[in-house]
């Protein structure tokens, strides 16, 4: 058998190696990328390949910088989707709706219609997110209570922010004495060799120390006849919290804590009182810090679901965004029956500013409320659905500045309702049909005075763009949910669609009787039973001889 091949980090100095080796034992693609710039940068460029080289160096430094918090565990916020970067690529497509849009005009303000303003309005708060989401990962990872404005975040943010710029071509070709000398380079590489390697030696450290108590805690063993974990003493569980009083100590057992036993025994020690409250920063954001605790609440549910839930309900009145997210990823894989007892965890927190938090994940948020409708918790499954998915009035007094208010917003509606609705069953039909009346209700396009809603969609089988839309998801939703039902029950299927009054909705029934219609026919079945139902939606005949609807 040939013997592996080991790489070559002779060129590496003493610490540079240490960080390779604990960087491979995590993941071997970063510790071989950030090989890779060591080695470039051991070695001088060849003729004309200078600009090249730097490059690929700042390429692989920015790599690692950005997946080595991942790597050791420090990134647990979502990501935001779309990014940033996937709004930016839709801003032509923006253009090509609003062709006189222009932006540079002369004058101190620039009128825009609503729907760009929504635009510009989501993409900067976008922005200001990920920037806060990239720092406040940085400051779990060095710090020891994950303070964002510390000055070591500060340097490594400004190292990477080097990498990046240089990482890729520009639009013009910079004059060599205008690149960056490999003495600045090894300064940046430098900065991230000294941060990270104080992290591996105090994590490594710390992570040793206890590695030999969690190896038994987490043993299975004979329990009665049964092969499982066994159940802590109290002595037990005092002893354990006495090792472990600071933040790293706690990260490194928490997370490392596979044993389901171990929630009741810490709870009624309290070891999850206190989840730390949100912090506010000079630079206006709110500062998050990580509870490790709820990774370890997070992982076991499944096994010790009454358990985590009792602990997640002595949590009510606290703000922490990770205890509102680990709630709802709790939530969606535990069995309906707990789920449900959470209802009064959730119905505190829409009493607050922070609702369900920021930081909760858009797809946990209906994968639960899925959960609770799948397994038989039909009344908690609804009100959830309800919570994320129908319209609220405006908060605008403005009838030109109308939209609704909605838990998720355009980008998560437009992709989670398709989700939701095989759970919402018999009812799906009622339930979306009133969120789309609402929404028109409350967006100004339909009212007791005038109903221009049918303008909206101008044709009912395919929407015009693809940009999200809840009001057009929700037009989606009630069209493929009415076409099937009008050929098992149209005078029923009608009556929902009808109920409102919105001219939205009358349109969709038109077009799924239409729809039904067509396909009997197509299929040489009978259709007759379709045409009175057609024929009341089309109006009476008027003296004019045309049909008007009612």
């Amino acid at each position: 058998m040939t013997a592996p091949v080991v790489p070559d980090v002779t060129f590496m100095d003493e610490r540079q190696q240490r960080i390779y080796t604990a960087l491979a034992e995590r993941r071997s693609d970063i510790a071989s990328i950030y090989r890779v710039a060591l080695l470039l940068l051991s070695r001088p460029a060849e003729v004309g390949d200078e600009r090249t080289r730097i490059s690929h160096i700042c390429h692989s430094m920015r790599e690692v910088m950005n997946r080595v918090l991942g790597a050791m565990g420090t990134t647990a916020s979502p990501r935001l989707k779309p990014s940033s970067g996937e709004q930016v690529q839709e801003l032509p497509d923006l253009l090509a709706r609003f062709p006189g849009l222009a932006l540079d005009a002369d004058g101190e303000s620039i009128p825009v219609s609503r729907a760009v303003a929504e635009v510009f309005d989501k993409l900067i708060k976008t922005a200001v997110q990920e920037k806060r989401r990239s720092r406040d990962d940085v400051a779990s990872l060095l710090t020891d209570d994950g303070n964002s404005e510390h000055l070591v975040v500060k340097r490594w943010v400004g190292s990477r922010s080097f990498f990046v710029r240089w990482a890729h071509l520009q639009d013009y070709e910079p004059e060599s004495s205008k690149l960056p000398s490999d003495k600045l380079m090894r300064t940046h590489v430098a900065a991230f060799d000294e941060l990270f390697d104080a992290v591996i030696t105090a994590f490594f450290t710390l992570r040793h120390s206890i590695d030999d108590l969690l190896a038994e805690i987490n043993s299975l063993g004979e329990v009665g006849n049964v092969i499982s974990c066994k159940t802590p003493s109290k002595a037990d569980v005092q002893a354990v919290l006495l090792k472990i009083p600071t933040f790293q100590l706690r990260r490194v057992f928490y997370e490392g804590l596979e044993n389901p036993r171990w929630v009741r025994p810490l709870f009624e020690a309290g070891a999850f009182a206190n989840p730390p409250e949100p912090e506010n920063t000079d630079d206006g954001y709110i500062r998050d810090v990580y509870w490790p605790e709820i990774s370890y609440l997070t992982r076991v549910a499944p096994e010790a679901p009454t358990d985590v839930v009792d602990v997640l309900l002595s949590l009510a009145s606290s703000n922490n965004a990770w205890v509102r997210r680990a709630t709802f990823e709790v939530g969606s894989k535990i069995p309906a029956a707990e789920g449900a007892r959470l209802k009064p965890l959730l119905q505190a927190w829409t009493t607050t500013p922070e609702g369900f938090g920021w930081r909760t994940d858009p797809e946990e948020l209906v994968s639960f409320a899925i959960t609770l409708l799948q397994g038989s918790e039909t009344k908690t499954g609804r009100w959830l659905a309800n919570n994320l998915f129908a319209p609220r009035p405006s908060v605008s007094d403005d009838p030109f500045k109308q939209k609704p208010v909605l838990a998720l917003d355009d980008y998560w509606y437009q992709e989670e309702l398709p989700r939701l609705v095989p759970a919402l069953g018999a009812d799906a039909l009622k339930a979306v049909a009133g969120w789309l009346a609402n929404f028109a209700k409350f967006s100004g396009h339909a009212g007791d005075e005038r109903d221009f809603s049918g303008m909206v969609r101008p044709s009912i089988r395919a929407r015009d763009n693809s940009y999200p839309s809840p009001e057009h998801a929700l037009v989606d939703a009630v069209r493929d949910l009415a076409m099937p039902a009008v050929l098992e029950d149209p005078e029923a299927t009608v009556k929902v669609l009808l109920s409102s009054g919105v001219q939205l909705l009358h349109k969709i029934a038109m077009f799924a009787v239409a729809e039904a219609i067509r396909q009997r026919v197509d299929a040489g079945a009978n259709a007759r039973y379709l045409l009175g139902v057609a024929e009341r939606l089309l109006g009476p005949l008027g003296q004019d001889g045309v049909r008007h609807p009612v």
